[in-house]
Formats: structure tokens, sequence, C-alpha cells
């Protein structure tokens, strides 16, 4: 199947969080706690390039910090083919990609970086 990506800003709010209707199920609170996966991300992209193993002990530290955010999955990708990467090139456009769950709501970010 012919598949075109069209790639475009994320609105986020003042503090990062990625713009959703799925946020009005969130308390003040969950919101708060949304809005660290933004930092998450930042961190991870500024760590690469880097191994797994330093990427898994970002997002275990995270999760330690964090115990009312449950990450499902978070994932270095191509940004044209979505194809997962195992080694960082610096000269290829990259994108994280992040699925986690905040008081039930799941609730999906991404990022592209070089």
């Amino acid at each position: 199947m012919p598949i075109t990506l069209h790639m475009c800003d994320i609105a986020r709010d003042t503090n990062g969080l990625a713009l959703s209707s799925r946020n009005t199920r969130l308390s003040e609170n969950g919101i708060a706690e949304a809005q660290k996966l933004n930092k998450l991300l930042k961190e991870i992209i500024s760590i690469i390039p880097c191994s797994k193993e330093s990427i898994q002990k970002a997002i275990d530290r995270f999760t330690n910090d964090n115990p009312l955010i449950n990450i499902e999955y978070l994932k270095i990708v191509d940004a044209n083919t979505l194809i997962e990467l195992n080694e960082y090139s610096p000269s290829s456009s990259k994108a994280i990609c992040l699925a986690a769950f905040v008081e039930n709501v799941r609730l999906i970010d991404n990022m592209i970086f070089v």
C-alpha cells in the first residue's frame, strides 16, 4: 500500500504537553504528571548518540521518579520509515515515539530530531 507521511509540528501547551482531547480525561494532578513526558523525550534526545542500555537506564530512572506514569513503549525510529533503529547515526533524521498511561488515560507523543 502506498503511504505518504505528512510531518507537522505537534501543538503543545506551555509546559510541553501534546494537546489532545484525551487530556480532558485527566485531573489537574494528571495533567501535571503528563507534562513530565515532554521532559523525558527531551532528556533521551539529549543523550543520543548512546547505547540502548543508556536509554533504558534513563527510562527506568524516570519511571522510578514518576510512579504515576506507566510507560507502555518508547522507541527511536527512522523518521521517514518508522522502522526502529538499533544504532543512532548523527546524520539521519530520527523520531522518538512514546506511549504512556497517566490516570489510566493512554497518551502518545513524539519528537523528530537529527
